[in-house]
This record gives C-alpha cells, sequence and structure tokens, in this order.
C-alpha cells in the first residue's frame, strides 16, 4: 500500500492507524438462514485501534511495486463447514 509517511506542522497533521476488528456469532446461530457471516443477527464487535508511525523509505530504497486493482470481495474470507 502506497501512502505518505506521518507528519506533523502548525497547520495540519498526517498519523496513521491500524484497526481491527472481531465478531462473535451466538453460539447457536442457524447458518441456513443468512447468505455470508456478517448478515448474522445478534454478533458482538470489538474494535482494536493501533496507532502507527509511518516513515519514509531509505534512499536508494526500490520503487513500490505496482498495486493489483482487483475489486474487493468478502467472499474469500469465510468457508462454510
Amino acid at each position: 500500500m502506497d501512502g505518505p509517511m506521518s507528519f506533523s506542522t502548525h497547520y495540519v497533521s498526517v498519523q496513521w492507524a491500524l484497526r481491527f476488528e472481531f465478531f462473535t456469532t451466538p453460539k447457536n446461530a442457524d447458518w441456513s438462514r443468512y447468505e455470508h457471516p456478517l448478515l448474522v443477527e445478534g454478533r458482538e464487535k470489538c474494535e482494536w485501534v493501533l496507532p502507527i508511525t509511518v516513515h519514509a523509505p531509505p534512499g536508494g530504497a526500490p520503487a513500490a511495486q505496482t498495486r493489483n486493482d482487483r475489486s474487493f470481495s468478502l467472499e474469500p474470507l469465510w468457508v462454510h463447514t
């Protein structure tokens, strides 16, 4: 992922954070009623935010790899067992 490094001036500040979301589902959920786990009712959510500092790459570092612009899908993240 490409992006600017963290910095701060008198007028603007750019800071980064990693944000994680964890979900739990009810123990006796009827999975046949839902097309995807994110649609299950009664889920509990927990969030964790981790502030990070992004530094500039060292001088002479190779250029970043080109991005693969595939569309994002939640489908591969869930395997029904």
